[in-house]
């Protein structure tokens, strides 16, 4: 069941739960507010006129079969303006298996999902525009890097085959367009639950630095090291639990030595497993840098 006032909300608390990130979600949603203004139930405007209805009006007549001719009609539909006849097939077929009405807006949503290509497309606008940030960066603002955060690879949202499909090709996208651009690929493995195997050799080739959630993974620094076979290796460090959160300057300097010991000096950054909370005291990151150098 969608939860939300408004149906901004709702699709906005749909995607998120289904594990979009802040920016996937808010791709998509530019993407169904341009084409609809996030109403299920748009009828091209300029078919109202030509095919005398409303968007209430057009969606009571297909859901009671008045109308027959909403497949061939040529008129945009729906949250993505679904205008090709197969494509309007497929959606009331999908509708129709769900015992649902042609403008219900969570079966639209579900429908994106299973077609597959609206989505992809959207997903593929994010990628380019990530693509040509990442050039500004390095080629415009003289950085040396690029910190990629790879989202996708939480077993409980894809399957493999999805992953393959839909999420490994435009990581690599962006990836290969950092090193395109000259820059360093900080390859970032995000959230917890990931089946690490499908960050496999296509995404080593590509990245200069490999970071992850040593305890969200799980996958622990030697196992990654074995995993990503002569890839410099970003982590030894947590980043909103123990030292950091709950340690003094001893601990952490403790800690650093326990990492670096641990692991060895050789193909190591330290770091911590992801980004640094906003209100980390700083004066403990300082601690950890001094004692890093010391070794």
């Amino acid at each position: 069941m969608l939860t939300g006032k408004n149906n901004d909300e709702k699709i906005w608390n749909y995607l998120k739960a289904k594990g979009f990130s802040d920016y996937g979600a808010a791709g998509v949603m530019a993407n169904t507010q341009a084409e609809s203004g996030n109403n299920p139930q748009n009828l091209q405007n300029i078919y109202e006129k030509k095919l005398g209805f409303t968007d209430a009006t057009y969606t009571a007549a297909v859901d009671n079969g008045s109308y027959g001719n909403f497949v061939r009609d040529s008129a945009g539909y729906g949250l993505c303006q679904w205008t090709f006849w197969s494509r309007k097939q497929n959606l009331l077929t999908f509708a129709q298996a769900q015992k649902k009405s042609i403008g219900d807006l969570e079966m639209q949503l579900d429908f994106l999902r299973w077609d597959e290509k609206k989505m992809l497309d959207a997903m593929k606008k994010i990628a380019d525009g990530m693509c040509q940030l990442a050039e500004e960066y390095i080629v415009n603002a003289g950085v040396d890097s690029v910190y990629y955060a790879g989202l996708g690879a939480e077993s409980k949202w894809f399957t493999d085959e999805e992953f393959d499909r839909w999420i490994k090709p435009l990581d690599l996208q962006i990836m290969k367009a950092i090193k395109d651009a000259g820059g360093y690929c900080f390859l970032h493995m995000c959230k917890s639950g990931l089946n690490m195997e499908r960050y496999d050799e296509d995404y080593s080739a590509l990245a200069d630095v490999v970071n992850w959630g040593v305890y969200e993974a799980p996958l622990s620094m030697e196992e990654g090291r074995k995993l990503f076979k002569g890839k410099v290796v970003m982590g030894g460090l947590p980043n909103r639990s123990g030292v950091f959160v709950d340690g003094d300057e001893a601990a952490v300097r403790q800690a650093v030595r326990d990492a670096v010991n641990g692991y060895g000096r050789k193909g190591l950054i330290l770091g911590a497993d992801c980004t640094l909370a906003t209100e980390q005291d700083r004066s403990l990151v300082r601690a950890a840098a001094l004692e890093a150098r010391s070794l």
